[in-house]
């Protein structure tokens, strides 16, 4: 069963329209479609940037927290950039994971 098959019918005429990601052929043009997204930064949510030290040296790490923070306990979330270290940068999921913050 190829892919095409399993998509829903609806969505079959977007999904042409989609050049797909050529990663083997062409990984800088791959990434270029993402690189472009539009992000506003929201006012409600203050984001700190640290790079902290692993076993495979720095990597970095982002914390999102509301920016009025008082000192009580708030609660915590991991969020992991799904780009297998190929696509696209933990700063692509900003706008997302000041949403969740701000909703928290």
């Amino acid at each position: 069963m190829d892919f095409e098959s399993r998509v829903l019918p609806e969505l079959r005429s977007t999904l042409a329209q989609f050049p797909g990601f050529q990663l083997e052929e062409n990984l800088e043009l791959s990434r270029s479609y993402l690189s472009n997204l539009p992000t506003k930064k929201s006012v409600d949510v203050r984001t700190t940037s640290r790079m902290i030290p692993s076993v495979a040296g720095e990597i970095l790490v982002k914390i999102y927290e509301p920016a009025q923070r008082t000192g009580a306990k708030l609660p915590a979330m991991l969020w992991i950039h799904g780009g297998g270290y190929v696509m696209g940068h933990p700063d692509m999921d900003d706008s997302l994971c000041e949403r969740i913050c701000a909703g928290s």
